[in-house]
């Protein structure tokens, strides 16, 4: 072995490593190309959405059932100035093609923003304000309120 042998050497052993490294990163994730989480690699879809939502303040341990309605409304925002914010209820389960809408409760800032980016209300303001979204995909979508997430206002919808 020559000197001049060695940077090609350590070149391909950390192309290599690099080649390695990216290969597993790619199959750890679950989130398909629209960022839900569609419950490859063994992911039970209620276990994923009960994780997320059982910080929420209302929770109470049940993802209520919707499947066979072609929309559901969920609250969004603070009943009174000592409840918390939450999306009531916090978890549902759906079909594909259900349309979901989301009805501001309060007079204040709030949002209806998926974890990965698959829908976003923006930020809104105003008792009666309304958003919707239809779920054309099955998946686990897991979504907050932007202003509120840190007083964990969060939801999770399974699409079947």
């Amino acid at each position: 072995m020559t000197v001049s042998d060695l940077p090609r050497r350590r070149f391909i052993k950390h192309g290599i490593a690099a080649i390695t490294i990216a290969g597993i990163a790619g199959c750890v994730g679950d989130d398909d190309e629209n960022g839900n989480n569609n419950g490859e690699n063994g992911d039970d879809p209620d276990s994923i959405a009960t994780d997320w939502a059982s910080s929420a303040p209302n929770w109470d341990g049940e993802i209520h059932d919707f499947t066979g309605q072609a929309s559901v409304t969920v609250e969004n925002g603070q009943p009174s100035r000592t409840d918390p914010f939450f999306f009531e209820p916090p978890a549902i389960r759906i079909d594909t093609g259900t349309t979901v809408t989301w009805t501001w409760i309060d007079d204040q800032n709030h949002s209806v923003t998926e974890d990965g980016n698959a829908f976003d209300s923006g930020d809104m303001q105003g008792e009666g304000t309304e958003f919707e979204h239809t779920f054309d995909e099955a998946g686990v979508y897991l979504y907050y309120c932007r202003p509120h997430l840190a007083a964990n206002q969060r939801g999770a919808v399974i699409v079947e």
